[in-house]
Parts: structure tokens; C-alpha cells; sequence
């Protein structure tokens, strides 16, 4: 039980970590002429922990409480998309002290968007403390608020869908294509769940692609990135290293495609 209480812990200073990043990111973007792009897709209208619970429906069927680091940075990317509404809002965000020790503070006119998306949020709770507290119940939340919009049915996500998602990746993961922000958001929270076993970017590349040098340099760059822009583009030796990379790349193949989206 204690190695499981500092894994726990560890997840979420994970976590913390990469939601401070790309607020920050977001924030210091001077090209950026609409945060929300970074947080809503334009074509399905999905939000970033949308998207992600998706992902994550197309990869593990089942329920969700077991995996405290998706759980997690499921919690992450709605906090993420609060901040960057101005729903909710930290003192000194660069600094990753602020986000163990300063309160979040819920703006005046905001009180039902942010109750409707994490409703055990209470007043005087640092970031660090909701995401330890307030993760049990989201991705449960979310997939219920997916059924009512038909993104998932009878325990399948829509494949128009899920595969829209696994593309919009593996255009630029694998052909380098200039991502959309929303898709480098959608990225850097896909990889990191492949530290906790999620696997989310095995479902939009088959393996000799998942394995090519510039697959793992851009999946390295996103590791520690500090701005959007440019973070696809890569070395012209790491290229003539790789099996397919120019263009958009391929599909895998038949058996790879079929989407794993069923959901007990």
C-alpha cells in the first residue's frame, strides 16, 4: 500500500508538472491569438480531456479508477482548460511552487462552469491538492457528458471520431505535418500517458512507425517543451533514418486500423 501511495504521489507531481508547462506555454505564446485553440478542437468541438478520455476509451476498455497517472492528467487537461478560459485562476503560474501552495481561485460569474467540471473542487485547495483529491469520478463525468452528444454509443466511440483523433497525430508525429495547438496539447498529454501504461499512441501508429528516430524525437521534444512552435521539425539525418516520414503518412495496416472502442 505505501508503494502504491508514492506512486500516486509521484503521478501527480508528474502531473502538476506538465499542466504548469503548457500554461505557461500557452500563456507566453505570443503568436497565439486564441488560447482556447489549444484547448478545443475545431471540427467535433471536443475539449482537450475530451479527446483524451477518447484516446483513452479507444486503447482500454474498462473502467477507469485503477490508473491514477491518466486519472490524473485527465483532471490535468480540465483544469488546464479552466485556466485558460479564465475560470479559475493562480497567482505566480510560472513559478512550480505556486502550484503546491497557492489556492485556486474561482473568477466571480464562473462558480457553475467550474462546479459542473470538477464538483469536489473546494475553496482554498491548491492545484497539487485538487488533482490528489478530485480525480476519482472525472473520466466517469466525461464519458456520461460523450453518450448525451453521441460521441460514444452503446459503449462504442463514434469511429468518425476516433480515428479523426489518431490521424490528426499521425500526421505530424509521423509526417511532420504543422499540427493545429489543440492537436500539440492532445501530443504532449498522449505521451505522457504512455508512461502509465496508456498506450494512447500505439492506437495511431503501427509499431515500426511507434519506433522510427523521428517519431521518438518528436515524442522527446514534447517531453520538456516550453513553446509550441516548431517542435515537429526535425533533423534532415534523423529523416533519411526513418521508414516513411514525408507527407502524410501511412495507414497501418487492416487489423491495425479497427479501432478498439468497445467499452464495458
Amino acid at each position: 500500500m505505501a508503494d502504491n501511495a508514492v506512486d500516486e504521489m509521484d503521478s501527480v507531481t508528474e502531473a502538476i508538472g506538465r499542466l504548469r508547462r503548457a500554461y505557461v506555454m500557452v500563456r507566453n505564446e505570443q503568436s497565439l491569438r486564441n488560447s482556447m485553440a489549444c484547448i478545443r478542437e475545431e471540427k467535433e468541438g471536443l475539449t482537450l480531456s475530451e479527446g483524451f478520455l477518447a484516446l483513452w476509451h479507444t486503447v482500454t476498455p474498462g473502467p477507469k479508477q485503477h490508473n491514477y497517472g491518466i486519472q490524473h492528467l485527465l483532471l490535468c487537461a480540465t483544469l488546464l482548460e479552466l485556466l485558460l478560459q479564465d475560470y479559475l485562476r493562480i497567482e505566480n503560474g510560472e513559478e512550480l511552487a505556486s502550484w503546491v501552495e497557492n489556492q485556486l481561485e474561482v473568477l466571480r460569474g464562473a462558480e457553475k462552469q467550474v462546479a459542473d467540471a470538477i464538483p469536489e473542487l473546494a475553496p482554498g485547495l491548491a492545484p497539487y491538492e485538487v488533482v490528489l483529491e478530485c480525480s476519482e469520478g472525472m473520466a466517469e463525468r466525461l464519458t456520461a457528458s460523450l453518450e448525451t452528444r453521441g460521441i460514444i454509443t452503446d459503449g462504442v466511440v463514434d469511429k468518425k471520431v476516433a480515428e479523426a483523433l489518431q490521424l490528426g497525430l499521425r500526421k505530424t508525429l509521423v509526417g511532420g505535418a504543422t499540427p493545429t495547438e489543440y492537436y500539440t496539447m492532445l501530443a504532449i498529454w498522449s505521451a505522457a500517458a504512455d508512461k502509465y501504461g496508456g498506450f494512447f499512441l500505439d492506437a495511431c501508429l503501427n509499431p515500426s512507425l511507434r519506433s522510427s528516430p523521428v517519431v521518438m524525437e518528436r515524442l522527446g521534444k514534447l517531453d520538456e517543451l516550453d513553446e509550441i512552435s516548431s517542435w515537429w521539425v526535425v533533423d534532415e539525418r534523423v529523416k533519411q533514418e526513418s521508414p516513411v516520414v514525408d507527407g502524410s503518412p501511412p495507414m497501418s495496416s487492416p487489423d491495425e486500423q479497427k479501432p478498439c472502442c468497445i467499452i464495458s
